[in-house]
């Protein structure tokens, strides 16, 4: 028995080796069969617009995206898709102003692992959002069509509220809207885009309107002292000549507007 024993114990060192050697066998056949492949994937990924903390907006477009490297074998390369990966930055507990975040890349895949990404750091900007009202301005544009007034335009509704970063919408002091009536002998109604603007009429950025619309109408009326008339012409005097008749008469212009006393 202690023979046995000590044939055991004098056997554990070549028994180790035996499963290294076996071990590494196994590790370079699967290796030739599916190689390990350590390179930049080929499309950057996308980073998950953050959720910004409570009563916070990020400013700007959020476009970040990020370049990762990855160690897989190459049965997992040639399945890769961009969906299996996954980037964010956390913003919980920043308040206002500009900061620089780490970002966080996952692989849904597995067996890979990512080495590196860039850039490891994104910076981006915080502010407090913000919501107030502002009016609304119509700039008529235009003149009716001659002996036709204009008359007092409505606005539906006459306010809006203005959403977004406090910076941006601290200067907005109306919002805007032209309206053309040129040439016009009818009412004048409809929806139109209204845009934000500053106490120097520039456009400002980065926020909101609800609504978006305003409904304009402009009710356009005849003067009592103009009257249009349709031209009409009557043939007094002479004959066409044998064999000829008279088809159509046309007039330029089809109608003039006299102007004078309403009576």
């Amino acid at each position: 028995m202690k023979a046995v024993l000590r044939w055991i114990v004098g056997s554990v060192p070549l028994i180790i080796l035996a499963l290294i050697l076996a071990s590494l066998a196994w590790v370079v056949s699967v290796e030739e069969g599916d190689p390990t492949i350590e390179e930049p994937y080929s499309q950057s990924i996308p980073i998950t617009p953050p959720k910004p903390p409570e009563g916070m907006l990020i400013m700007g477009e959020f476009n970040e995206r990020v370049q990762a490297t990855i160690r897989a074998p190459k049965s997992v390369w040639d399945s890769l898709k961009a969906d299996d990966f996954i980037a964010t930055v956390d913003l919980t507990g920043l308040g206002p102003g500009v900061h620089q975040v780490p970002v966080q890349v996952t692989l849904n895949k597995q067996p890979s692992r990512v080495m590196l990404f860039e850039p490891e750091y994104i910076t981006l900007e915080l502010d407090a959002r913000m919501e107030r009202s502002v009016p609304v301005r119509v700039q008529i544009e235009g003149k009716p069509t001659l002996g036709y007034l204009r008359q007092a335009t409505t606005i539906d509704p006459s306010e809006v509220l203005v959403n977004g970063p406090s910076t941006y919408v601290a200067q907005v002091v109306e919002t805007f809207t032209s309206v053309s009536v040129q040439e016009t002998n009818a009412d004048v109604e409809g929806e139109f885009p209204l845009q934000p603007q500053d106490s120097e009429g520039q456009p400002v950025p980065h926020v909101t309107l609800t609504p978006e619309m305003v409904n304009v109408r402009i009710p356009i009326k005849l003067s009592s002292y103009y009257r249009p008339l349709a031209v009409k012409v009557v043939l007094l005097e002479g004959q066409v000549a044998p064999g000829y008749r008279v088809t159509n008469i046309s007039v330029e212009p089809p109608e003039v507007t006299v102007f004078g006393n309403p009576n």
